[in-house]
């Protein structure tokens, strides 16, 4: 079971708790009309990934920077997606901080713990 409680109506799914996901083979095809969520073993972390029904990949757990490199602080966060065509990576904190320097104003709030 999942959860603490799982209901079924009108083809929906409802969850009370959490969901785990171990990593498993990711989808190499995708189906009809349909979407697979599933978690992928990245360099030190388990990354959250949704393929969609055109076969593009995103990354959904914001820390994949393997093709940037470092993270460009402690609170970065990334974009990364894939297709047949390519693969884009973000550093979006870094993104964030150039749209902050060109428009001489702070569009985001900051704190460490």
């Amino acid at each position: 079971m999942l959860g603490q409680e799982v209901s079924f109506s009108d083809n929906n799914v409802g969850v009370s708790g959490s969901i785990s996901l171990a990593n498993d083979i990711a989808p190499k095809s995708s189906s009809a009309n349909s979407g697979q969520l599933y978690t992928e073993d990245a360099p030190g972390n388990s990354e959250l990934k949704m393929r969609d029904e055109a076969g593009n990949i995103t990354t959904l757990s914001p820390h994949n920077f393997c093709l940037i490199g470092e993270p460009s602080e402690a609170l970065a966060w990334s974009y990364y997606s894939e297709n047949q065509n390519g693969k884009i990576n973000v550093d979006m904190l870094r993104t964030v901080r150039l749209v902050e320097q060109i428009i001489w104003r702070t569009i985001g709030s900051y704190g460490i713990l």
